[in-house]
C-alpha cells in the first residue's frame, strides 16, 4: 500500500486569550493539516504545527522541507510493513531520518500512524480504554486576584494537580500565591513547578530555603532545585539525564523518539509525565495513545493547555479535564 495524493490546508485557531508564544504575544495558533490517501482511497490526517518557542523551525519552514523532502517520499511509494520500527524516526519507513525537522516528524508518524492502524487494527489498539487524571495549568499573573479566580474555577471543576509557571514574577510574591492556593487545597492538592530555565539564582536560593513548605511533586527544569523533572533537556539526542521525572512532549520530540523514551524510562524506572506544545485535538490523541501503549507507570496528564483552543474542531478541550480517557485507537475522537 502506499499513499496516492496529498493536500495542505493552512488553518489559524485563536487563543481563548493571547498567550505569549516565543518572542511576542499570539492571537492565533497557526498550522497546517495534511491529509494523504492511501491507493483504497482512504484519507489520512496529520498535523504540522511548530510552536514558537519550543520547535527551532517555523511553520513556513517545516512546510518547505515537507513539500521538498517529505513529500516525494510519501506519494506512490510502497509502504512496508516489515521495516516498522517503534523507536526509528519515521517508525522506520522514512529515508535519511536524520534530515527530519521535528514537527515534520511529528506528522509523518502521525500520518503512518493512522496507515497502520488501518492495516491492522488490531495490533493498534491498545487492550482497553484508558482513564487518567489530568492537570491543570496556571500562569501565575501580576494580579493576583485574576489568577486566584482562574484558580477556583480550576478547582471547582474537579483539578487536583497544578502545573505553575515560576520565575516570570517575584518569587516571594509566587510563594504567597502558591501558598494560597495550598491553604484552599487542604491536602489534597499538589503542585508541578515550571522555571522553564529562566529562575536567577537568587530565586533559586529563596526556594530552597522556601519549598519545602509546598507539595511540590517536582520542579521541572530548575537548575539547583529538587526533585527535578526535565523536559527541554530531552529535545535533543542525546542520551536522557536521571531525574524524578522526564516530561514528554511528542509533538516536539517525534512520536518514536517518544516511544524511545518511554522504554528508557520503564527500564530506568524513571516516571514520565506526558505534555504538549500548545497542541490541538488531532495532536493529542495521537500523543496519548502513544504513551497509554508504552507507559509502564502512567501518570496525570499535562494536557491543561487544550481549554485555550476553544474553537478546535479534534476536540482539544476535551482532553484538558481532571479526568480523561483514551480510547483504544489512536484516531478515535473524544468529544467534549
Amino acid at each position: 500500500m502506499s499513499f496516492r495524493s496529498l493536500t495542505v490546508r493552512h488553518e489559524e485557531l485563536p487563543w481563548s486569550w493571547p498567550l505569549r508564544m516565543g518572542t511576542g504575544a499570539a492571537a492565533l495558533r497557526a498550522r497546517c493539516i495534511m491529509t494523504a490517501w492511501d491507493d483504497q482511497g482512504v484519507p489520512h490526517q496529520a498535523e504540522l504545527a511548530p510552536c514558537p518557542g519550543v520547535h527551532p523551525e517555523s511553520l513556513s519552514e517545516a512546510l518547505a522541507f515537507w513539500h521538498q523532502v517529505v513529500e516525494p517520499q510519501l506519494l506512490d511509494k510502497p509502504l512496508l510493513m516489515e521495516k516498522w520500527n517503534w523507536t526509528e524516526p519515521g517508525f522506520g519507513l522514512f529515508d535519511q531520518p536524520e534530515l527530519l525537522m521535528s514537527s515534520v516528524e511529528t506528522a509523518l508518524e502521525q500520518l503512518l500512524l493512522s496507515w497502520a492502524q488501518r492495516q491492522n487494527p488490531e495490533a493498534y489498539s491498545l487492550p482497553a480504554p484508558m482513564t487518567l487524571e489530568g492537570s491543570a495549568l496556571l500562569v501565575i499573573p501580576p494580579n493576583g486576584d485574576a489568577g486566584w479566580r482562574e484558580f477556583l474555577d480550576l478547582w471547582d471543576a474537579g483539578f487536583r494537580i497544578f502545573k505553575c509557571k515560576v520565575g516570570r514574577q517575584a518569587a516571594a510574591q509566587e510563594y504567597e500565591f502558591l501558598q494560597r492556593l495550598v491553604r484552599h487545597g487542604a491536602g489534597q492538592l499538589q503542585l508541578r513547578l515550571d522555571a522553564n530555565r529562566g529562575m536567577s539564582t537568587d530565586d533559586v536560593m529563596f526556594w530552597k530555603t522556601r519549598g519545602g513548605d509546598l507539595p511540590i511533586l517536582y520542579w521541572e527544569e530548575a537548575a539547583g532545585l529538587e526533585p527535578v523533572a526535565f523536559d527541554e533537556s530531552l529535545w535533543d539526542k542525546a542520551e536522557p539525564p536521571p531525574a524524578q521525572a522526564w516530561i514528554l512532549k511528542p509533538s516536539r520530540l517525534g512520536l518514536a523518539r517518544s516511544v524511545y523514551l518511554l522504554k528508557r524510562a520503564a527500564a530506568e524506572n524513571i516516571p514520565c509525565v506526558l505534555s504538549n506544545a500548545f497542541d490541538s485535538g488531532l495532536s493529542l490523541r495521537c500523543s496519548a495513545w502513544i504513551y497509554a501503549a508504552f507507559c509502564a507507570n502512567p501518570q496525570p496528564l499535562g494536557f491543561g493547555t487544550g481549554r485555550f483552543l476553544p474553537d478546535d474542531i479534534w476536540g482539544s478541550g476535551a482532553w484538558a479535564a481532571p479526568s480523561v480517557t483514551i480510547p483504544r485507537q489512536p484516531f478515535a475522537r473524544v468529544d467534549a
